[in-house]
């Protein structure tokens, strides 16, 4: 009959069509497995260990570098302190350029020279007047002498010809009123150096 007819065809129209359901799980399969989702965890991972590494690297910036200025104020304190103790010794007299000592004292010339600083007194003329510990060849820092007759403390580093990096300080010695010479004390940055280079190992092992 037409209607049977009709029947079958109306039934084969109707069974492609898929089942809402099925879409759905379709889609939801489609998107966890889209290439954006991988690309958005690649760039989240490596945002986050660029994190990581930018504050490691900020830590140890901070820690090496808080040590190398506390290590280099402490020694130039040190420096400073010697220095101006025996350019006071000197503008106390007349006499000599020539420091008194005391070997009984807790800074004597051979307690300093034991602990590694050398002192060297020079007068205005450039002349080495007095000299003890390891480095008391070591010369005047460029532009030094001058410096100091002026009135200028200087702080400097000083490499030796023997490869050997010193840290200088110089005073100027005043007589009323007039400079008469230089102090210069000096002391090897080694210690620092090894201090400095065993913190670094620590830090990236």
């Amino acid at each position: 009959t037409p209607a049977e007819a009709v029947a079958p065809a109306s039934l084969a129209c109707a069974e492609p069509l898929p089942r809402r359901g099925g879409i759905q799980l379709d889609m939801l399969n489609l998107l966890r497995h889209a290439p954006w989702r991988r690309s958005l965890r690649v760039r989240f991972g490596l945002w986050t260990a660029g994190l990581l590494l930018f504050v490691l690297t900020g830590l140890y910036l901070f820690v090496y570098g808080s040590m190398r200025q506390g290590l280099f104020q402490n020694l130039d304190s040190s420096l400073r302190a010697h220095a101006l103790e025996a350019s006071t010794n000197l503008e106390a007299g007349n006499g000599p350029l020539i420091v008194t000592d005391d070997p009984r004292g807790p800074d004597s010339l051979a307690g300093m020279a034991a602990e590694g600083y050398s002192l060297r007194v020079i007068g205005a003329d450039g002349v080495v007047l007095q000299a003890i510990g390891p480095f008391q060849d070591a010369a005047l820092p460029e532009g030094g002498l001058e410096a100091a007759l002026s009135g200028t403390e200087v702080l400097r580093n000083q490499e030796l010809p023997s490869g050997q990096t010193v840290r200088t300080f110089v005073v100027p010695i005043t007589r009323d009123g007039d400079v008469v010479g230089v102090v210069q004390v000096s002391k090897s940055v080694e210690t620092i150096v090894v201090a400095l280079n065993r913190l670094q190992r620590t830090l990236l092992a």
